[in-house]
């Protein structure tokens, strides 16, 4: 290979967020809402038998993906006994919308071409955390252990032709979310 660069990636999000927060009785409830813009750019060449020394033949493509992102957030978090235990419980929905466009074209050598691509892309990003702590005080001992569970879903409501799933499903899996354990010792002296 002589082309000494492949092909470049290039990104920006900008935007910002409010969060409200307001503590209820034994409850921290907090909300919030975000917005942004992103933008990415691909470049790729592809050298089919080398750039410089061999054969001047190779492919490139151009791609931009950008667009508007919202979120909206729901929290809560409680501490409260539970017979002879501490318990923290937090649980959190997220939710995401992107409104992307997605634009590209190929620049191909030897009178080859191509259909560009100039399609919208609209996903809703769902997720769903709980994360519980049960504590166990011992003089200055305490005992902890918790659990998060991530249950995300991701919903694709454009009708754009582009598809990002394999037409053939080489292996069966079953994706259930993130889920985690965790187990603390602490020692006050």
């Amino acid at each position: 290979l002589d082309i000494p660069n492949l092909g470049a990636v290039n990104g920006d999000y900008s935007g910002g967020t409010l969060e409200y927060s307001r503590q209820l009785k034994t409850m921290l409830f907090s909300i919030g809402i975000g917005f942004g813009k992103l933008n990415g750019d691909v470049d790729v060449s592809t050298p089919v038998l080398g750039r410089e020394i061999i054969l001047p033949i190779a492919h490139r493509a151009k791609v931009n993906l950008g667009g508007s992102v919202s979120t909206q957030l729901v929290k809560i978090h409680r501490r409260f006994q539970f017979l002879i235990f501490d318990i923290e419980f937090s649980a959190a929905y997220h939710h995401g919308y992107y409104d992307l466009q997605l634009d590209g074209k190929a620049e191909l050598e030897f009178g080859l071409s191509s259909v560009p691509i100039d399609s919208p892309l609209h996903y809703h990003f769902h997720l769903f955390k709980l994360h519980p702590i049960l504590i166990k005080q011992f003089e200055s001992v305490s005992i902890s252990y918790g659990f998060s569970q991530l249950l995300p879903f991701v919903v694709r409501t454009d009708d754009s032709p582009i598809s990002f799933t394999p037409t053939e499903q080489k292996i069966d899996r079953k994706t259930r979310g993130g889920y985690s354990h965790q187990i603390q010792i602490s020692y006050s002296f």
